[in-house]
């Protein structure tokens, strides 16, 4: 079978074998764990932080060590959060949750003590008397939460026989570490993008396992590898989005988006650069953030590139009909789908 979906990999065995390129990170993380150490990592959606969880937790129980993972990506509330920590060090599921379970039961044992509750279920669990077990908070894209949790109860939260692994974003790093919650993080871990080596690697680990009727659809993807690999920007999650678009087009489709870059570059590389953008991504605006971002380029630049594509023919602009004020200018190829006509 052909695995180019978008999950997270875990840490079971057969997806071990298709994890690539963080071994650095993974070590860093063992050392840290060693030296029990609270870290932050940051980086951005897609990059591969979930995945390197998962490898790092089964990591950490093969040798013994107790390891707890929690998504906080649907906490809203500081109660959400409390609660969403205490079930996952009890290694238990939402479903668990009734109408007593309220903050003050889960979180403060109904006084004052805000950490009450956890301080009772590490006691009862008698972590203290072995390696502190670690909690992984992932997809902490609030950092508003971890501030008051590891910035408001700091000094309590260091009391407790845990040490912490918190993912967040990297455009909102500043957030999580404003005092006093930097204290609280021995060490930051920046993940950065895959190089070129790596998501050709990647793309190898997944093209691998295809079965017979997959091989058309992974020739395909073989063949478009590097224009697969170029537009991801090192980012795990765009490459398999490249790599299941390619397999999605149909011969015609594939033949005219092939015929759009190359009439492209014909006016000059950033313009190839922009429909390679464009039939990545859908319809645009110049003042993409994203596209300005990984390009360098200005607004005005991007303007002035989406108006000469649009001259040749190769795109057609229209206006974006949602959300309030003047409505932005999205420019599309005729292969693009989704337009907010």
């Amino acid at each position: 079978m052909l695995q180019i979906s978008q999950r997270p990999l875990t840490g079971s065995d057969a997806d071990r074998h298709l994890f690539v390129d963080r071994s650095a990170e993974l070590t860093r993380l063992e050392r840290a764990a060693e030296l029990g150490f609270n870290v932050l990592i940051l980086g951005e959606r897609g990059i591969g932080m979930t995945s390197l969880m998962f490898q790092h937790q089964r990591r950490l129980q093969d040798r013994g060590r107790a390891c707890h993972y929690a998504r906080a990506s649907k906490s809203e509330k500081f109660v959400d959060l409390a609660n969403l920590i205490r079930m996952s060090v009890e290694g238990r599921g939402p479903s668990f949750l009734g109408p007593e379970n309220s903050f003050h039961v889960l979180w403060s044992g109904g006084d004052s003590d805000p950490l009450r509750g956890l301080r009772r279920l590490a006691t009862a669990a008698n972590e203290s008397n072995g390696p502190p077990s670690t909690i992984i908070l992932d997809e902490m894209h609030k950092p508003e939460l971890a501030h008051e949790l590891f910035g408001r109860y700091r000094d309590e939260v260091w009391e407790l026989p845990f040490r912490w692994l918190v993912c967040g974003l990297a455009t909102r790093s500043s957030n999580y570490l404003e005092a006093p919650a930097d204290a609280f993080f021995d060490s930051v871990l920046r993940l950065g993008p895959l190089d070129t080596s790596a998501c050709a690697e990647l793309l190898k680990t997944r093209l691998d396992q295809a079965s017979q009727n997959d091989r058309e659809a992974a020739m395909r993807i073989t063949l478009e590898r590097e224009s697969i690999i170029d537009q991801c920007q090192g980012n795990p999650r765009r490459l398999l989005e490249g790599a299941r678009r390619t397999v999605l087009r149909t011969s015609e489709e594939f033949a005219a988006a092939n015929k759009l870059v190359a009439s492209a570059a014909k006016l000059g590389a950033t313009e190839k650069l922009a429909i390679e953008y464009l039939l990545a991504n859908g319809p645009t605006s110049a003042s993409d953030s994203q596209l300005l971002k990984e390009w360098l380029l200005t607004r005005a630049r991007a303007t002035q590139v989406f108006r000469r594509l649009e001259e040749a023919g190769l795109v057609h602009a229209f206006p974006e009909k949602a959300g309030v004020g003047r409505p932005r200018k999205l420019y599309a190829t005729s292969l693009n789908t989704g337009e907010l006509e």
